[in-house]
């Protein structure tokens, strides 16, 4: 009898030691809502949704575990109360995943790391904000070519240097914004180049701005995209690829109570560029897209 009560006890202890056996412990919730952008040549921005174990005590901090293919690069501490940290020391145009964990205490009795909340970006590098004027303007008319590997305006009309013009600016329809394909510049006849601009737009005010995919492939389908004059409650985000197949986010900064600066002919916008620099990456790459 004896026996059978020292097993019992010994039984009873065993399954409530969370110490010796880590396994019964609780994982941590993960975060959600993970989205990221291509903030730079060689960095990607992340943001993402706190977990819903902010107040839990056994909550240490983030971490995220950076992979290149099935290699480990980086590992990163980010404090418990942030939303979104910048990655830096990347390669621009390659292809990573991160990982954000929720860190349980190294003592923690109740909680282990959350499962990974996954999601893979690549860094581009960016313009300089800019000014594009239309290509009704006799002197300033530009247009935006993505060779040599910077983007840069460039004049939309001057033969004499036989500039090849990816996107131009339009605003002859009833004072639209129209962004045209560079083989639709009706003074270089034959030297524009088929951009192709996506269905999808984005409203924002900067390019520091997450998703959780690129827009798909299939939506790149435009010669030309059309903002109407009355918008004016952000600025906007197109998306493109170049003939050369490389995809370019394109800001249209607001200015105060509109897009468009100046009068006519020389009206123009103020943009700025995220720019892929390595051919058939579109910021992002999972399955099926």
């Amino acid at each position: 009898m004896t026996a059978v009560l020292f097993l019992g006890i010994a039984l009873f202890g065993g399954c409530n030691d969370t110490t010796t056996n880590p396994t019964r412990r609780t994982p941590l919730n993960g975060v959600t809502n993970l989205k990221a952008y291509s903030a730079g040549t060689n960095s990607v921005g992340l943001e993402w949704t706190a977990t819903s174990d902010t107040s839990t005590l056994d909550f240490l901090q983030h971490e995220i575990d950076v992979k290149f293919g099935s290699s480990s690069i980086i590992s990163i501490a980010v404090p418990k109360l942030a939303t979104s940290t910048t990655i830096a020391g990347l390669t621009e145009g390659a292809i990573y995943t991160f990982d954000v964990i929720v860190v349980a205490s190294s003592n923690s009795q109740t909680y282990v790391n959350s499962n990974p909340t996954t999601i893979q970006w690549a860094p581009a590098r960016r313009s300089p904000p800019v000014k594009m004027f239309e290509i009704a303007s006799p002197v300033d008319s530009a247009g935006l070519e993505f060779l040599p590997n910077t983007p840069h305006v460039l004049s939309a009309r001057n033969t004499a240097t036989q500039q090849i013009i990816d996107v131009l600016l339009d605003t002859s329809s009833a004072g639209n914004i129209i962004l045209r394909s560079g083989d639709q510049n009706p003074f270089l006849v034959g030297q524009g180049r088929h951009t192709k601009f996506s269905t999808e737009v984005s409203n924002s005010d900067g390019l520091d701005f997450g998703r959780d995919l690129p827009p798909a492939l299939g939506t790149y389908t435009q010669s030309s995209v059309t903002i109407p004059s009355t918008f004016v409650t952000s600025g906007v985000v197109f998306y493109a690829v170049s003939a050369d197949n490389n995809y370019v986010r394109i800001l249209i900064q607001r200015n105060v109570s509109s897009l468009v600066v100046g009068s006519s002919p020389n009206r123009y916008i103020q943009i700025q560029i995220s720019y892929q620099n390595i051919p058939g990456v579109p910021f992002a790459k999972l399955d099926g897209h």
